[in-house]
């Protein structure tokens, strides 16, 4: 048994005697402690019914955790903060790697005799693409340049073709 000081709730110490392993817990559960502080940080919120998910998170963020918290303690290595840490790990995972891909619309405006091939509001009228594909649509919308009436979405196709 090993004996330890209990305060009690008038300030006076009382000591108490406990199993070894009380003993070893405590000298040990600050890691634990400092691990968990440290994993609440950046922590990942992820409410779901699935436990499997919850769980996978969990364990990514002990992980992430862990790593960082042996870099820290490795002489080799500057001390840096968490968020740092887990900056330098996206990077490294990760890099320069984008899978989004960027489109740029390739109709030029041209101007002609200082306008446009822009959508501009014209009298109500029917849509010349969708005319020529047997839709009755009508618009208040057209093209100032080649003075047609279009609908906002046929614009961009009236002009590529």
């Amino acid at each position: 048994m090993t004996q330890f000081k209990e305060k009690k709730k008038d300030g006076t110490l009382e000591n108490i005697s406990a199993p070894p392993c009380v003993g070893e817990y405590n000298k040990y559960m600050g890691g634990v402690d400092y691990a968990d502080q440290k994993r609440n940080d950046y922590r990942i919120s992820v409410k779901s019914c699935r436990w499997h998910r919850y769980l996978a998170f969990f364990l990514f963020e002990t992980a992430v955790v862990s790593a960082f918290i042996l870099r820290n303690l490795n002489s080799n290595h500057r001390k840096i903060t968490q968020k740092q840490f887990r900056l330098e790990l996206i990077e490294k995972l990760i890099g320069a790697h984008c899978t989004r891909k960027r489109r740029r619309s390739q109709l030029a405006i041209q101007v002609v005799n200082g306008k446009s091939h822009f959508p501009v509001k014209v009298e109500i009228n029917r849509c010349v693409h969708c005319a020529s594909k047997g839709q009755r649509k009508r618009s208040t919308w057209g093209c100032a340049v080649c003075n047609v009436t279009l609908c906002v979405g046929c614009f961009d196709p009236f002009h590529r073709s």
